[in-house]
Formats: C-alpha cells, sequence, structure tokens
C-alpha cells in the first residue's frame, strides 16, 4: 500500500480550511462503507456530481477485485462491465483511455462532437433511466505494489462542471485511495479469518482431499465413511461456499484460505 502525504502548509495555502477539514474525515475512514458515505456527502459536497461509483481493478486485464456503485443506474453498471469465468471485468473504452497514462480525463457530449467522436464510444449513451450524462470524469490511484489501481468514476448532467474542479479532484483521491486500500485489505483479512470456520474439519478434509485428486470413492475408502456420507459432505459445502461444482468449490476455498496450495 503506498503512503501518500501531502504538507499541511501547501494543502492551507491552496485551499480553504474547509477542505483540509474534509482531508481528515476522509483520512479517519474506518471501512468500505464509510467510503461510500464519504463520496455521497462530504465529496459530494465537495465536487458536485450527479452519480459516483468506484473500484479495485487489475489495470492490465481490467478485472474487477471490488465495485461499489453509489447511485448509478444497475443497467449502467451492467453495460461496462462483462462477467467471464466467474470473474467480472471493466468493459468501457474511458477507463481504458486512462489506464494508458493513469491521469483524470474528462469526456464530454460536446467534446465528441467537436472531434467527430460518436458519444457511445465511451458509453455516454448507455441506459441511465431520467438521469442524462452529459459529462464523465473518470479518475484513480495506482497500487504500486500490484498492477491494481483504485477507479472512481463521476458524472455530471452539465458538460461544463466537473473539469472547472479537476484541481480537488486530484488532490483528493490519493487520500481516497488511502482509504480503500487501508480498508478493502483489513476486511479480506477479516474475511478469511471468518472463511476459515465456515466449514467444519470434515469438509475441510474432504476439499483437501479432492484437491489431491480423489474421487468420492477413494475418499470414502481413505475415510472410512460411505459414499454416500463423502457425496452429503460436498453437497454441504457447496452449499456454504455458494458454488456448484468441485472445481468452482476448490477455487473458493484456495480463495479464502480454507486450502491451501503446496
Amino acid at each position: 500500500m503506498m503512503n501518500v502525504e501531502y504538507p499541511q502548509r501547501e494543502i492551507q495555502s491552496q485551499f480553504s480550511g474547509e477542505l483540509v477539514q474534509s482531508l481528515k474525515q476522509c483520512a479517519n475512514i474506518k471501512s468500505l462503507t464509510e467510503v461510500d458515505y464519504f463520496i455521497k456527502t462530504e465529496f459530494r459536497r465537495l465536487v458536485p456530481h450527479s452519480m459516483a461509483m468506484w473500484g479495485i481493478i487489475d489495470i492490465v486485464s481490467g478485472k474487477i477485485s471490488h465495485i461499489s456503485n453509489i447511485d448509478f443506474p444497475k443497467d449502467y453498471v451492467d453495460c461496462i462491465t462483462k462477467s467471464s469465468a466467474g470473474d467480472n471485468y471493466i468493459e468501457c473504452s474511458a477507463f481504458t483511455e486512462w489506464s494508458r497514462t493513469l491521469e483524470t480525463i474528462e469526456v464530454n457530449k460536446n467534446s465528441l462532437r467537436s472531434k467527430n467522436i460518436c458519444a457511445k464510444y465511451f458509453q455516454l449513451e448507455a441506459p441511465v433511466g431520467e438521469d442524462k450524462i452529459e459529462s464523465v470524469i473518470i479518475t484513480g490511484f495506482p497500487d504500486l505494489s500490484s498492477c491494481r489501481a483504485t477507479v472512481f468514476c463521476f458524472t455530471s448532467k452539465s458538460a461544463n462542471s466537473l473539469p472547472l474542479l479537476k484541481d480537488k479532484v486530484d488532490l483528493v483521491i490519493p487520500f481516497l485511495h488511502q482509504a480503500v486500500v487501508k480498508q478493502f485489505s483489513r476486511e479480506s483479512v477479516n474475511t478469511k479469518s471468518k472463511s476459515k470456520n465456515l466449514l467444519t474439519s470434515r469438509e475441510t478434509q474432504m476439499l483437501e482431499l479432492i484437491f489431491e485428486g480423489m474421487e468420492y470413492q477413494d475418499i470414502a475408502r481413505s475415510v472410512g465413511i460411505s459414499i454416500n456420507t463423502v457425496r452429503s459432505h460436498i453437497q454441504n459445502i457447496f452449499m456454504k461456499l455458494q458454488v456448484t461444482n468441485r472445481t468452482q468449490a476448490l477455487v473458493k476455498a484456495i480463495t479464502l484460505g480454507i486450502v491451501r496450495m503446496p
């Protein structure tokens, strides 16, 4: 996780004490839920916008580790994401544009029209109900320890309002990135800790034997139980892990730290 520090004197000289207070609130965020609340209240007051979402995304592949849709219509989110092999990926040209430079970009329909570029190319004409997207800001902050970045998307019904606030966006986003990475890491550790107690010791043993390549009859013979009992344990595992087959169960168990790879 990167540590980003801004001299207090420099911040105070450029912006009001009100903004400094907001940055302090951002630094005191203690959960991902509080990240959403900060964006929806304090950040929206500082940088007026109509809709927001953010996510933790692999810059190279576009794979989404986490996404938080604060107030975009679900149809819009579905339009810019896709699923493949159980994972979700971002599929948005504006994100692709941002990932090339890692610098805040602003897209609005007026500028696209002047360059004869179809607005749909940047998903500005995706279904958004009654709300019409005229301007979009894509911004984010990379984690130098990996290829992931915390990416934020803000929209406005006006084509000219967001660019005027770019300086504030660029100042606050590193602080938000720190808050997100810190809380995401903490909640991931807590989830894995709880997950280790999700299965019984016998169910964990079943998964470990499957991981070794054993079939049900081999497991039954090795453990000294009937094959029907093995099947019953496996069905319980599927239900607890919310999966439908052995491969999915193993992948999720490894991800949650229930089963360790040698």
